[in-house]
């Protein structure tokens, strides 16, 4: 079973493959391996922060829409 990895660890093997490639001492082979690895993980973390701005904008919608019917119902009174 694959484990789940979360975004700040996905962040952080993204900097070292970031810091490993930067520093040059890297087979072509092994350069390449880090690099579809570091696609990889580009990927996997933004679809996280899509999932979570997508969960931001739903909460903020229904609290708009809570805050409209307080809003409303205070009117009235």
């Amino acid at each position: 079973m694959a484990k789940k990895i979360g975004f700040e660890q996905k962040m952080a093997d993204l900097e070292k493959i970031v810091s490993d490639l930067e520093e040059g001492e890297l087979s072509l082979e092994d350069a390449v391996a880090h690099y579809q690895k570091g696609v990889k993980l580009h990927q996997d973390a933004q679809g996280m922060l899509n999932a979570m701005e997508k969960k931001i904008e739903a909460v903020t919608a229904a609290g708009k829409h809570i805050d409209l019917e307080v809003s409303r119902s205070k009117a009235e009174d």
